[in-house]
């Protein structure tokens, strides 16, 4: 089997995982009181925009302590200590 073949093979075995797992991660979601997205960066906001119609997203987490109380997406950005204080499903961005 030459290099190609084995990277279209790598490739849709990759795709079959990933598909399993956001269809587990989606009928978890709901056992949660809240949802995080972890990230208040470019990648956060492009799924918090992905996202909004379909996943109630209650908060946001990020490191830096700058951005800690203030909003993206209208949604507020907490500290990891805050998070720790909730029972809530992670995302990471």
């Amino acid at each position: 089997m030459d290099i190609e073949q084995r990277f279209i093979e790598f490739i849709q075995r990759r795709q079959q995982v990933s598909q399993t797992y956001a269809k587990n991660f989606l009928q978890d979601i709901g056992k949660f009181p809240y949802v995080c997205v972890w990230g208040a960066g470019e990648q956060g906001r492009k799924f918090i925009n992905i996202a909004k119609n379909d996943i109630k997203i209650d908060f946001i987490c990020d490191n830096n302590s700058s951005k800690w109380g203030s909003q993206l997406e209208g949604k507020k950005i907490i500290s990891p200590e805050e998070l720790l204080k909730l029972d809530c499903q992670i995302i990471i961005s």
